[in-house]
């Protein structure tokens, strides 16, 4: 009997040691539940934060396409700034000789002008001394024009003497004639 109630305080004893073990499995099987629990909701973050870090990944590649296109622009750019750049000093060269050529076809403009009323005032001074010519020729000419109307007029006073002087002869030769 004695054995039987130790055996029975055993048993008791390890019923409410199976109890304890009952409960503290009790509560690891919540704890581990609530890990699982818990666990799920950090696989979920862990999936949303992949998913978030997949996004940003897309977004990123994008953005450095965008960027490689955006550097492939700017080099563009950079080289259609120098290409025009350097027209821009082209033409400005371009410029500067054509100035130089305006300038240089000014001056001769400029040294035609001067030759051309340099050579307006020798016309004008042809033309006084023409008018003036002109004048003296009309005064020659009236001069001739009067030297003819006194060698006509001599000439027939020279043609009346020649006939004077033809009458006179005759008048004489017939005086000799007579007198002889």
């Amino acid at each position: 009997v004695a054995k039987v109630e130790v055996k029975e305080s055993e048993v008791a004893a390890l019923k409410q040691k199976v109890a304890e073990k009952d409960s503290k499995f009790s509560d690891v099987t919540e704890k581990m539940k609530a890990l699982q629990a818990d666990l799920q909701i950090a696989r979920d973050c862990v999936q949303t934060h992949l998913n978030t870090i997949d996004d940003l990944n897309t977004e990123l590649t994008v953005k450095v396409s965008d960027r490689n296109n955006h550097d492939d622009e700017v080099e563009q750019l950079k080289i259609t700034l120098v290409t025009l750049s350097e027209a821009s000093k082209k033409a400005e060269a371009e410029l500067v000789a054509k100035e130089s050529e305006v300038a240089a076809l000014k001056h001769q403009a400029n040294d035609y002008e001067k030759k051309l009323g340099d050579a307006t005032e020798i016309v004008k001074s042809l033309e006084v001394n023409l008018q003036e010519a002109h004048e003296d020729v009309q005064a020659h000419l009236s001069t001739i024009d009067d030297l003819n109307t006194e060698l006509a007029a001599k000439v027939s006073d020279r043609n009346n003497h020649d006939d004077e002087i033809e009458q006179l002869e005759f008048s004489l030769t017939a005086l000799r004639e007579a007198s002889n």
